[in-house]
């Protein structure tokens, strides 16, 4: 059975396998984002497949329930990654100069300024 789980944030699909993109433009935040994907993981069961909006090179655009937890852990390692940056006084241009890879998600790849950009402004709550 597949289902495509949409409404879980307006009308925005699940977004990514092995892929980091972020809409700050239309107001996706990355802490909402992990709680809709535990929601997702919470009201289907283990066969369901779901149909992601982006997947990176080498890597389906369907996944199961460990996929959206590993994109979940994912964005968490993310915001944490983020948070410490800003606890150890990185101003925005000079953590967002850094390019990580973070440690077990080398399947997302170096970040680039511009989502390091949008994840500092959402923790920084700009």
């Amino acid at each position: 059975m597949i289902k495509r789980t949409l409404h879980y944030e307006l009308r925005k699909e699940v977004r990514c396998n092995r892929r980091r993109r972020i809409d700050r433009t239309n107001g996706a935040l990355v802490a909402n984002w992990v709680k809709v994907l535990e929601l997702a993981a919470a009201e289907h069961n283990n066969d369901t497949a779901y149909i992601f909006g982006h997947a990176g090179s080498n890597h389906p655009v369907t996944g199961r329930r460990a996929d959206l937890m590993y994109f979940r852990d994912y964005l968490t390692a993310l915001l944490e990654h983020t948070r410490a940056g800003v606890k150890a006084g990185q101003s925005k241009e000079v953590f967002s100069a850094t390019s990580p890879t973070l440690k077990g998600f080398e399947d997302f790849g170096a970040h680039n300024a511009r989502t390091l950009g949008i994840v500092y402004d959402e923790v920084t709550d700009i």
